[in-house]
């Protein structure tokens, strides 16, 4: 039996995605309302800042952790994006010629007024483009 690991499924991409995605917004929320410090006054931002200058191992820490959260993120995105560009559109191409002509959507298929004439099996009836565009 063959061996998967977590990182070579789009499932185990998707997660690693989704988690590191988690920690960063937790870190811009944090950053956030570190900053928001500075409308307590003086007193309370300097005293923010002297407690993160006083952790200065832990921040550092921190920033690594960031670091590689940011770089497992943009390597997984960017491998999910490529399978999806690459291997998985061929499939979507032939889902959309399998549709019969009259569901497929065409710039031509729009009449100077911005309506779609679209067939509904032998009966032409005209839609709003919109309402055409939403349904599929």
């Amino acid at each position: 039996m063959m061996k998967v690991s977590f990182w070579s499924t789009t499932i185990g991409q998707k997660a690693v995605v989704a988690a590191t995605g988690i920690i960063l917004s937790i870190y811009v929320l944090d950053h956030l309302v570190g900053n928001l410090l500075i409308f307590g006054g003086r007193s309370t931002i300097n005293g923010y800042a002297r407690l993160l200058h006083a952790r200065a191992g832990l921040l550092w820490t921190a920033r690594a952790i960031l670091f590689v959260t940011m770089v497992l993120h943009i390597i997984a995105s960017t491998q999910l994006w490529w399978l999806n560009k690459h291997i998985a559109s061929p499939h979507r191409v032939r889902e959309e010629e399998e549709r019969p002509a009259c569901l497929r959507f065409r710039a031509d298929d729009v009449d100077r007024t911005g309506n779609r004439s679209v067939c509904n099996f032998g009966s032409a009836q005209e839609f709003d483009g919109t309402l055409i565009l939403g349904a599929f």
